[in-house]
C-alpha cells in the first residue's frame, strides 16, 4: 500500500529461492523417502529436515498457523526474528501480518501505534482482518490509530470490535471519502455500544448506525450490528437504506431492529419487514425495549434464528416478534436470555404456534438462562419430531421466583423417558441450578441416556460457590451470550408496568 514502504531498521532483502527444492518435488523426495526407509527396516524411520531448509511455501503455512488461534502480534514478530530464514519466510507471507489485534494491554498509546505501522508495512496490499477491544473505562483509541486505521478502509477484510466507544466507533466509520467504498470488507461484528459497560455520559449519536458505509460493501456477508444496547431512552431508529435499498449479500445477521413509536407498532401487520436483508440464513434478533417490533419479514431464507430477552423487554417482546411468522426451513432456533435480568417469568404466548408452523426441519432448540415453567417448555418441544440436540440452561434463581417457573423438573425427565417424545433425540444439554435437587437430576439424566442411546452429553464442571453448586458449561453456538446478568429493580423490570 503506497505510504507503507520498508524503513531503515527493515532489511531490504528478501532470501533469494534460488537453490531451494520446489515445493512439489520436495514433498515428493519426502514421501519417497519415508517408502523407502519403511520397505529397508520395517520400522517407522526417522526422517528429518532442517528447519532452515524447507521451503517458504511450506515455513509460511506453519507459520499460518501461528497467527489465527492468538489474538497477541508478538508471536509473529518473535517468530521472524529467529533467524534470517524465517524472517524472509515471513515477509514472504505478507498475508501473515493482515491480522491486526489491537488492545490497551499491548502497551502504551506510542507503542500500540509502532505495532500497527509495523504490520500495515510488513503486510503490503493484503486484506486486513482488524480486531479493536478498548474498554472505555481505560483509555479512548489515539486519534492517530483510528486515522491510519481509516486510510486503509479499503484493504479492510474483516472488522471486529469487541469492546469501543461509540464515539470512537461513529469516527472509524465515518462517511468515506467519495471513490472510497468497503469493497473488500466481508465481515463487519460487534459495532456495538459494548454490551457490559453502560456509561457512556459523553457518547454522541447513540442512536443511529452509519446505515450509508453499507451500501459500499457488495461482498459484506457478516454482519453483527449493535449487539446490545441498554439505554431506554433511544431516539426512533429504523434500519432503512436510503432509496428502498437491500443488501442482498448478508447471510449472517446480529442486530436491533429498532425502537418504533407505539403509534407506528400498531399500525403495522404481522410478516411486514423491517431489515433490509432478506437473504439473510442466521439472525439473532433483540426485540426492543417493551415496544412491539415486527423483526423479520416472511422468509425461507433464515435457517438460524436467536431471540433475546432481557429485563428491558416486555412480557410480550419475543411472541411479539414471532407473531404470524413461519419460517419453513428453520433449523436452529435460540432463546435466550441476556444482560439485565428482570423479576418476572417469560410466558410462550405466540412462540407455541410460531414452532408448530416452523418445525418440520427443526433440529437444534436451546433455552439459554429463559425462566419459563416446565409445562411450558413441554408445550414447545411437543411439535419437535426431527429435533436432534436439546440445551437447556437455567438461570440463577430470581428474588421473586419459585422453582416451579423453572424449566428442568422431574416433569421434564419423564417426559424425556417416553420415546415417542423427541424420537429423534440425539444430543442433551442439560444445566440446572438446584443444589438441593442436584443428585437427583443427575440420576435422572443418566437414566435418559441410557434409555434413550443418546450419542452426546455434555460433562458439567461444578464451580463451588455460597448456597450450592453451580453447573457450567460452554456452548459455541451460542458465543455472544456467556456473561452474567445483572438484577434490575423490581420497578424498572418491565417496562410495560406503568402504562
Amino acid at each position: 500500500m503506497a505510504g507503507y514502504q520498508h524503513t531503515d531498521t527493515e532489511p531490504s532483502y528478501i532470501e533469494s529461492r534460488e537453490g531451494l527444492p520446489p515445493c512439489r518435488n520436495w514433498r515428493a523426495d519426502l514421501q519417497s523417502n519415508w517408502n523407502a526407509a519403511q520397505s529397508d527396516s520395517g520400522s517407522t524411520p526417522e526422517v528429518t529436515l532442517p528447519m532452515p531448509d524447507l521451503p517458504f511455501d511450506i515455513l509460511g503455512e506453519v507459520f499460518g498457523h501461528i497467527v489465527p488461534g492468538s489474538d497477541d502480534p508478538y508471536p509473529l514478530i518473535h517468530t521472524a526474528s529467529v533467524c534470517s530464514s524465517w524472517r524472509s519466510a515471513s515477509f514472504d507471507h505478507p498475508q501473515l501480518w493482515g491480522r491486526i489485534h489491537l488492545y490497551p494491554r499491548h502497551g502504551r498509546v506510542h507503542q500500540q501505534e509502532q505495532l500497527l505501522d509495523l504490520f500495515l508495512e510488513r503486510s503490503h496490499d493484503c486484506g486486513l482482518s482488524i480486531t479493536l477491544n478498548y474498554s472505555p473505562f481505560l483509555q479512548r483509541v489515539s486519534g492517530t490509530i483510528l486515522a491510519r486505521l481509516w486510510s486503509q478502509v479499503g484493504r479492510w477484510t474483516e472488522l471486529f470490535i469487541t469492546c469501543l466507544h461509540p464515539n470512537d466507533v461513529r469516527e472509524l466509520l465515518s462517511p468515506f471519502p467519495s471513490g472510497v467504498s468497503l469493497s473488500r470488507l466481508n465481515t463487519l461484528t460487534g459495532v456495538s455500544l459494548n454490551m457490559l459497560n453502560f456509561q457512556f455520559g459523553d457518547a454522541l449519536h447513540r442512536d443511529s448506525f452509519p446505515m450509508d458505509i453499507l451500501l459500499t460493501a457488495p461482498r459484506l456477508h457478516t454482519l453483527h450490528a449493535e449487539i446490545f444496547e441498554p439505554y431506554l431512552s433511544n431516539t426512533q431508529k429504523q434500519w432503512e437504506l436510503p432509496d428502498r435499498h437491500i443488501l442482498l449479500s448478508i447471510r449472517d445477521l446480529v442486530v436491533v431492529p429498532g425502537k418504533q413509536e407505539r403509534s407506528l407498532a400498531a399500525s403495522m401487520q404481522p410478516g411486514v419487514g423491517l431489515l433490509p436483508f432478506p437473504h439473510a440464513q442466521c439472525a439473532v434478533i433483540f426485540p426492543r425495549h417493551g415496544y412491539q417490533t415486527l423483526i423479520i419479514e416472511q422468509t425461507s431464507n433464515l435457517i438460524s434464528l436467536t431471540l433475546c430477552v432481557s429485563g428491558y423487554s416486555s412480557h410480550n417482546a419475543i411472541t411479539d416478534a414471532v407473531r404470524g411468522l413461519t419460517l419453513p426451513l428453520l433449523r436452529h432456533l435460540f432463546i435466550v436470555y441476556i444482560g439485565i435480568r428482570g423479576h418476572y417469568i417469560v410466558e410462550p404466548g405466540p412462540l407455541a404456534p410460531f414452532i408448530r408452523r416452523s418445525s418440520t426441519f427443526l433440529e437444534t432448540f436451546v433455552l439459554n438462562k429463559v425462566p419459563m415453567a416446565t409445562k411450558d417448555v413441554l408445550d414447545l418441544l411437543g411439535p419437535l419430531l426431527n429435533l436432534r440436540d436439546l440445551t437447556i440452561r437455567e438461570i440463577d434463581p430470581l428474588p421473586s421466583v419459585t422453582r416451579t417457573h423453572f424449566p428442568i423438573t422431574r416433569e421434564l425427565f419423564n417426559r424425556l423417558l417416553q420415546d415417542h417424545f423427541l424420537p429423534n433425540l440425539r444430543g442433551i444439554d442439560l444445566d440446572w441450578r438446584s443444589s438441593v435437587n442436584a443428585s437427583m437430576y443427575e440420576t435422572l439424566l443418566t437414566q435418559v441416556v441410557r434409555c434413550r442411546g443418546l450419542q452426546k452429553v455434555r460433562h458439567y464442571s461444578r464451580i463451588g460457590r455460597i448456597g450450592g453448586s453451580r453447573y457450567a458449561f460452554e456452548n459455541d453456538l451460542i458465543p455472544y451470550f456467556e456473561t452474567e446478568p445483572m438484577d434490575l429493580e423490581p420497578d424498572e423490570s418491565d417496562p410495560d408496568a406503568n402504562d
